[in-house]
């Protein structure tokens, strides 16, 4: 979880080579999914019930945008920053529609994400980063790092002197 412009966001991986970035969302949705680009969403049909999901292909660019901000404070050579989402339940149908040619692109099956990674690295060919940059881009991200600490109990409307405190074992 990073932090920027007082808003956080999440990457599910991020693998960091010396030519490019990749940001990977997964996604373990069931039932076939329709990616629609004039409603700017996915819908799932499961057991005949039509459901609306945010859109994960504007997820991924949501990231890119505020990883590439992050990386900007760095003063890091500019890298290209591409993403990916992984359809990871196969048995998920996913469908685009004829005009949604980003989400044809970005949206593939765990099964071929060692191809699209070969694709993607060589479409970026070019090495950008040194050994010693990558390690400070990486201590930078980690030191960047912030733990999500929600408090369970005002969430859940707990009051704290009703928590048993301490191990308790069976008598």
């Amino acid at each position: 979880r990073l932090s920027h412009q007082d808003y956080f966001f999440q990457m599910d991986t991020l693998i960091i080579t010396p030519n490019f970035l990749l940001i990977i969302e997964s996604k373990n949705i069931a039932g076939h999914l329709y990616f629609e680009s004039s409603y700017d969403g996915m819908i799932r049909t499961l057991n005949n019930q039509r459901e609306a999901f945010d859109n994960p292909v504007e997820q991924v660019k949501r990231q890119s945008f505020h990883l590439m901000s992050l990386l900007h404070k760095l003063k890091t050579e500019t890298l290209p920053i591409e993403s990916l989402v992984v359809m990871t339940n196969p048995k998920a149908i996913t469908e685009f529609s004829p005009t949604y040619k980003e989400a044809r692109s970005k949206v593939i099956r765990s099964s071929g994400l060692m191809s699209k990674f070969e694709e993607l690295n060589n479409k970026n060919s070019k090495a950008i980063l040194q050994p010693n940059e990558m390690k400070r881009l990486i201590k930078y991200l980690i030191k960047q790092h912030t733990p999500e600490e929600p408090d369970v109990c005002s969430k859940f409307q707990i009051d704290k002197s009703d928590l048993l405190r301490g191990v308790f074992c069976p008598s």
